[in-house]
């Protein structure tokens, strides 16, 4: 026998959404795009600007040919990962050559020599070495008798003008362009997605952050060569041996203490390290000694000398080099050639310029991700975390710039208060302060970088893991004739 269904239970269901993988659920075969189409133009994007962006230091002369290419993916893998630690290194990079630019130009001056911004990134990144007709050295940046030297040469490379020292370079204009009109045209199609109100997937505001980053990175160098694969050798002494076909100094084998002597490191005070962070100075901070605490100091000196010995010989320890540690590996310029991620000593004006630019941009990376806040996500898991995510790397490199002004400032306000509210007697409680302010510090540091890197890394999985359930607007292209007047 049938029976009819009730009409009154049936009305109170509740008809569940069915949530499938991606699929192309656009039918328009003329205004639709594949979710390959989707993964295709984010992957072209990041790799065109990264590649393009990256202006890598002049690298060793006796380097065999494959090491150049396999430096500049493995640092381009790098930016991918990490590009916030890119405009780190190339803001530090910046500020220094315009230091140098200022400092150098009355020797460029007086000696009727031409000296720009190029010049500048050029002797930054390894480009002159001076030969002296017993050794040879790349000149340091940091020695202002180097460059007495290099403006006091006769040699002809000194004459060089900005455009001579441009067209040494390797990257030409075809390339450049392609990566402007490639990473623009990405940017203008998800602005006009939003407008249209055309879903964008996650990949793709991750792929805008990434592109305003590089537009950053390439701005900060935009008048540093780039490719140059060999250094000009310049004669200071006017007795060099011999040059051979390439423009190589050829020199004797030295004698104990012959030659330029290298130099000794300047003082530093709390770099842009993410990884690691250098005990506080201050001005005052030298003139009282830090207690010791028998367990925690020691533990503590146990876990900073493991990091020591294992981070430069791990992938770690390169991030560490990019954010501008010199406390971890000190750059003795003794060599033809400068460190790959070499940016001059830490000084407290380059320092606070890198930190402050590469944090701003940080939050504005971070700030990227937040757009996608309301987007539709496929769980209520995987939009929590998306947002937990996205707002630990708006905040956490804030929390890092605090930091950092509390460990470069802290000791003179922490003496001046000790000094003048406390009196000068209790010098003890003074030291066991700061020490502890130290180790607090330094936690903070730490925990927030394993903060940082965890949250990446879960947006990382996440921008794949959410491309399986777009919504079907994502496969709807932009109708262009839309932004263009008409009656």
């Amino acid at each position: 026998m049938f029976l009819p269904p009730d009409t009154d239970k049936l009305q109170n269901l509740t008809i569940l959404p069915v949530i499938t993988g991606s699929v192309d659920t656009c039918h328009d075969i003329d205004n639709c795009r594949t979710l390959l189409e989707i993964v295709r133009s984010c992957f072209i994007t990041i790799f065109a600007c990264t590649w393009v962006s990256l202006h890598l230091n002049i690298p060793p002369r006796d380097q065999a040919w494959y090491r150049g290419p396999l430096r500049h993916f493995g640092v381009m893998l790098m930016g991918i990962i990490a590009p916030e630690l890119v405009v780190a290194w190339a803001a530090r990079q910046w500020y220094v050559s315009r230091e140098l630019e200022k400092k150098y130009r009355k020797y460029a001056d007086m000696h009727r020599k031409p000296w720009s911004r190029t010049h500048s990134f050029f002797a930054l990144m390894g480009g002159y070495v001076l030969c002296d007709g017993r050794s040879a050295e790349v000149l340091d940046i940091d020695v202002e008798q180097d460059f007495v030297d290099f403006f006091s040469s006769s040699d002809s490379r000194t004459q060089l003008t900005a455009d001579d020292l441009a067209d040494k370079g390797k990257k030409d204009w075809l390339s450049k362009s392609f990566a402007v009109v490639q990473t623009a045209w990405f940017i203008l199609q998800c602005v006009a997605r939003s407008i249209q109100h055309r879903a964008l997937s996650e990949l793709e505001v991750a792929t805008c952050g990434f592109a305003v980053l590089n537009a950053v990175t390439y701005y900060l160098w935009f008048d540093k060569p780039q490719g140059v694969r060999l250094p000009f050798l310049v004669d200071i002494q006017g007795s060099v041996l011999a040059i051979d076909k390439l423009g190589g100094c050829i020199v004797r084998a030295e004698e104990p203490g012959a030659g330029r002597q290298p130099q000794v490191p300047s003082a530093t005070r709390g770099s842009t390290q993410y990884l690691q962070s250098s005990q506080p100075t201050g001005p005052s901070s030298h003139q009282h000694q830090q207690p010791e605490l028998p367990v925690v100091h020691h533990l503590w000196t146990k876990l900073t000398d493991f990091l020591h010995k294992r981070l430069p010989s791990g992938i770690l320890y390169a991030f560490v080099e990019m954010a501008g540690n010199d406390h971890l590996h000190a750059h003795e310029l003794s060599g033809t050639a400068v460190p790959t991620f070499y940016s001059g000593d830490c000084t407290p004006k380059r320092d606070d310029v890198a930190i402050t630019i590469s944090v701003g941009f940080s939050i504005l990376f971070g700030a990227i991700h937040c757009l996608a806040w309301r987007f539709d996500f496929p769980s209520y898991a995987e939009a929590t975390m998306w947002r937990t995510c996205s707002l630990a790397i708006t905040c956490l490199p804030a929390l890092r710039l605090v930091t950092y002004f509390v460990q470069s400032w802290a000791p003179a306000t922490y003496e001046f208060m000790m000094r003048n509210v406390l009196g000068k007697t209790i010098v003890d409680v003074k030291g066991w302060g700061w020490w502890v302010l130290g180790l607090l510090v330094k936690m903070v540091n730490h925990f927030g970088v394993i903060a940082y890197i965890g949250a990446r890394f879960i947006l990382l999985v996440l921008v794949f893991t959410l491309l399986r359930s777009l919504p079907p607007s994502a496969f709807e292209t932009v109708s262009w004739t839309m932004f263009i007047p008409h009656i």
